[in-house]
């Protein structure tokens, strides 16, 4: 079996300390510790050669980190979350952290388990899409915890977008485009996003003097297939809304694809808008209006947050940012036809 090359190899091929050698492939410089440009690139050089790969496990045991942050999401099929991803791991990439991504289909015992996980392999902070952990199952971690979404939390960070707020402003677009008669199609009855869009809808019917419809409120998942299911159900009623809010991009589509089947068209039978902005939804036909959240940024800005706790840089008071959003008009709204 071939030897692992160690940081003493290195030192000899380059003709520098181990000391040097450390500070180089931890990238560590200032203060009491300078190294010249010149021996850094040599070192580098020797490294490449070499074929040196430093040791995480003994570097972890010396300085109690393992250079590893866990993201716990409830679904990496969905479209949002590879942007979120990808947005978290380029932070990650750039403080020499790697990530261990963690998808529960929103399914309780899966988010345990895999917090469980993340205790397991003595991450160094963990970011969380929230679905249905509570503050007090994220404090079994012991480490920095920065939460995507409406948990009411004291001792984590917190970002999001406020749902209530765009979902507010597109049923506002719906009636004052002459729509009255307005349904949403939610995910899971218990999901804190189902709930807050929810609200949105119904303050912005209340300001606008419309009754609520109680067979115009739908709960599936957030899927096409819920989508698809419960758009089936609305047009199995006998006062059919004339404009449809889905709660995320995959149920719209579904919604979609059910309207089609049923050989009504989009918007001229019915408007249709969603939520999340997910790539494929601009390439349907009628383009689909919705809401963008800007999913890469809020997982940037998530990694950022966490990554300022993991370093000590800022303050033990837990924060809230407010994410922003943009309302996306396209062609699946119109007036209503009768």
């Amino acid at each position: 079996m071939t030897r692992r090359i160690t940081q003493d190899d290195v030192a000899k091929a380059a003709g520098v300390s181990r000391f040097t050698v450390s500070c180089v492939v931890n990238n560590l410089s200032g203060g009491n510790v300078r190294v010249s440009d010149e021996t850094r690139q040599r070192v580098l050089q020797v490294v490449e050669q070499l074929g040196y790969v430093p040791n995480r496990m003994a570097r972890s045991l010396r300085t109690s980190k393992t250079n590893t942050i866990a993201c716990i999401i409830p679904d990496i099929s969905n479209p949002f979350y590879p942007l979120f991803a990808r947005g978290i791991q380029d932070v990650a990439v750039a403080h020499q952290y790697n990530l261990f991504l963690m998808s529960t289909d929103g399914i309780v015992d899966r988010e345990r388990n895999s917090l469980r996980a993340a205790i397991a392999n003595q991450v160094d902070g963990i970011i969380y899409s929230q679905f249905n952990l509570t503050e007090e199952d994220l404090l079994t971690a012991k480490v920095p915890v920065v939460i995507n979404g409406h948990m009411s939390v004291n001792q984590f960070d917190r970002l999001m977008v406020d749902d209530r707020k765009p979902s507010y402003e597109m049923i506002s677009l719906l009636i004052e485009s002459g729509h009255s008669r307005i349904a949403i199609i939610a995910g899971q009855k218990e999901s804190p996003q189902s709930q807050a869009r929810l609200e949105g809808y119904r303050q912005a019917l209340v300001d606008h003097n419309i009754p609520e419809n109680s067979e115009w409120i739908r709960f599936g998942d957030f899927s096409e297939r819920g989508g698809k299911q419960e758009m089936h159900n609305l047009l199995m009623l006998t006062k059919l809304p004339t404009a449809i809010f889905a709660a995320n991009d995959l149920i719209a589509l579904g919604a979609m694809m059910e309207i089609r089947d049923a050989g009504f068209r989009i918007p001229d039978d019915f408007s249709l808008v969603g939520f999340d902005n997910i790539p494929t939804v601009s390439y349907t036909t009628p383009a689909l209006t919705t809401v963008n959240q800007f999913q890469y940024n809020i997982g940037q800005k998530a990694a950022e947050m966490l990554f300022e706790r993991i370093e000590g840089l800022i303050p033990s008071k837990p924060r809230y940012v407010e994410m922003p959003y943009e309302i996306i008009i396209r062609e699946s709204v119109a007036p209503p036809s009768g």
